[in-house]
């Protein structure tokens, strides 16, 4: 694996010498409107996969109390 989609609010990359990033600051709340960020989203897992690489999806939730 070599590329991180991080599509959570708040998370920063970590090991950014090691892997290529794509960051998102979504909320994951059920009114956040996800379909926007969709095209961006795939144009960078096609861009792994044309390096013949793997991607890793990081999201988030946000819990009700």
């Amino acid at each position: 694996m070599t590329h991180i989609l991080n599509v959570a609010y708040g998370v920063e990359n970590a090991f950014l010498s090691d892997f290529t990033y794509k960051s998102i600051s979504i909320l994951d709340l059920p009114e956040t409107n996800i379909l926007s960020y969709f095209p961006e989203c795939f144009e960078f897992i096609e861009e792994a996969k044309r390096k013949v690489s793997f991607v890793l999806i990081h999201s988030s939730a946000e819990a009700e109390i």
